[in-house]
Order: structure tokens, then C-alpha cells, then sequence
């Protein structure tokens, strides 16, 4: 969940609603000339003239609801439950969403997805991705010490092709970093990343449901049933090979706590360890052990 309060514009069964959206719950007000039908034709049903009672609960008919929100001026996508009951108060209307993607108005397909938590830093260690360079001359003498970053070919892994709900998929890990002048923030930050690759799609429960197939695979190397995944970015490519961030994609859900006591003890399975067959060890083979559910996920 997030800790802001969007608001903004979207269309819902034709009617232009005013929306409000708290990180779970979606608000839908709408416009003063059509409270009126909402009321009398949407939530009440007329049993004789001029009597009505509660009609048939009000049900979400499409996957997604795409809005415009005000204080980013950017396109809010949020993900419906196809059938789920909306709720209402008077003519305001409430609709509980599964999670949604914050992108730029003119963005619609993406075709890379990239996950990243604290967990995934001892999974794919970032303290592989950097090197000590220092004379011991200006360590001693002047205090001068360098950090030198290593380069994507000896941070990231292979390649590996899987399929997922008919879709052709690559994925590997990769350690990136981010500089900071801010005095608040380290001035250089690792960070590992679990990162997918598949054919451009505008299917946005499709990346809901490789999330979460993705951290059901994290909890089995962690032995955790925690939430280990705390960020998401969707990219589409530009240039052929480029892929700029282009989207923030969160689930709408509560999360605990992250506790990196358990990490910390070691308590983890290292992706070095693994030889690229998810299947050989013991994912999904048994549903009452910590891990994914399904073999969606499983590299070749």
C-alpha cells in the first residue's frame, strides 16, 4: 500500500466518476447531474411506481479501470476483479483493487519487468558487485579510498528461458546501483534485481500474476512466507535495446514489517547454489512446503 491519497478523473459504465484512491480502496464520485441515475437505476430497483427497493448488487464487468490522476498528471491503471461487488453510499460508489500502475499517459505495452527487495540483495549478493581500490600510501597517508563498481557482465547471471501462462520468458538477476549527493542517502546503493523479459503486452493481470509467481519462488529460497518483493518497474523498449523505466506497478495489499534478522543468520538459499532448474529443488512438489504453488515458474 502506499502512504499518498491520488485523485483524479476516470470513466466507469460511461459515467465520468471523480476519483479518490488510498493505496487499496477506489473511490468513484460522481458528476452532481448523474447522482440521480445512479441511485434510481444503478443501486435501487422499482418494484411499482414510485416504490423501490435494493436492486441486483452492482458488479465491476471489465479487468482495469484507467484514470488520469491530478497530482502527478500521470495515467492510473488500476486492476479490478472482473464480477467483484461494488460497494456504495448514497450515489458514491467504492470498488476494492488488486493493484495498479502509475505510467505516462501516452504509455500502453511493456515488455521487460523488474522486481527488486532487500531479500534479493543476499540472494544475488550485491557485495559481489563492487571492489576496494586503494594505494596504501593515500590510505595511510591521506585517507583516500575507492569503491569500483563491476560491470553488468560479471553482476548479472544467464539467461534463462521459461514459460508462463503460454508466454516465452527470460529471466536472469542483475546488480545495479544508484548515486545520491543528498545528505540523507549513502552517496552509492547496490541493489539486486530479479528481472523478466517477454513480447510486448498490455495484459496487466498478466504482471500481477508473474509477481506473484516470482515471490512465491523468493519465499522457497528464504523459507519465509513474508512479502519479499518491494519494488516493481515495468519498461518498454526503445531503440532496440534500451529499456527506460516507464512504469511503477504496486499491489494493493498490507505488508509486515520486513524483518532481515532471518537473512542475516543466513537462513537463505544463495541463486549461485542453484544449477538453473527451479524444479530440481522441490519447487512445487509439495503443496505444504514454503514455495510456489503452481510450475509456471520453471527454467529450462
Amino acid at each position: 500500500m502506499t502512504d499518498n491519497t491520488y485523485s483524479g478523473t476516470l470513466k466507469f459504465k460511461d459515467v465520468d466518476f471523480v476519483f479518490v484512491f488510498d493505496g487499496s480502496e477506489l473511490v468513484l464520485i460522481p458528476p452532481k447531474e448523474r447522482k440521480n441515475d445512479i441511485m434510481w437505476g444503478w443501486l435501487k430497483k422499482e418494484i411499482c411506481p414510485g416504490v423501490y427497493t435494493s436492486g441486483d448488487p452492482l458488479t465491476v464487468d471489465v479487468p482495469y479501470l484507467d484514470g488520469f490522476c491530478n497530482e502527478t498528471s500521470k495515467r492510473l491503471i488500476f486492476l479490478t476483479r472482473e464480477e467483484s461487488t461494488v460497494g456504495s453510499r448514497n450515489s458514491t460508489l467504492y470498488i476494492n483493487v488488486a493493484g495498479y500502475l502509475e505510467c505516462s499517459p501516452n504509455t500502453n505495452g511493456f515488455c521487460r519487468m523488474t522486481l527488486s527487495g532487500r531479500a534479493l540483495n543476499y540472494i544475488h549478493p550485491v557485495n559481489r558487485a563492487f571492489s576496494q581500490v586503494f594505494d596504501s600510501d593515500d590510505l595511510t597517508e591521506k585517507g583516500i579510498i575507492s569503491i569500483r563498481t563491476n560491470g553488468f557482465d560479471r553482476t548479472s547471471t544467464v539467461k534463462r528461458a521459461f514459460r508462463f501462462e503460454g508466454r516465452d520468458i527470460a529471466a536472469y538477476f542483475s546488480v545495479g546501483w544508484t548515486c545520491s549527493m543528498k545528505i540523507s542517502t549513502p552517496p552509492i546503493t547496490l541493489n539486486s534485481s530479479m528481472i523478466f523479459e517477454f513480447d510486448e503486452t498490455d495484459d496487466y493481470w498478466f504482471f500481477y500474476r508473474l509477481w506473484h509467481a516470482a515471490e512465491d519462488f523468493l519465499k522457497y529460497l528464504t523459507f519465509s512466507k513474508n512479502t519479499l518483493i518491494e519494488d516493481c518497474s515495468l519498461q518498454a523498449m526503445y531503440d532496440d535495446s534500451h529499456y527506460p523505466s516507464t512504469a511503477e506497478f504496486k499491489l494493493a495489499r498490507f505488508s509486515e514489517p520486513f524483518d532481515t534478522k532471518p537473512l542475516e543468520k543466513g537462513r537463505y538459499i544463495q541463486l549461485s547454489l542453484l544449477d538453473g532448474s527451479v524444479e530440481k529443488v522441490g519447487v512445487a512438489s509439495d503443496p505444504k512446503r514454503v514455495g510456489p504453488a503452481s510450475k509456471n515458474l520453471e527454467y529450462g
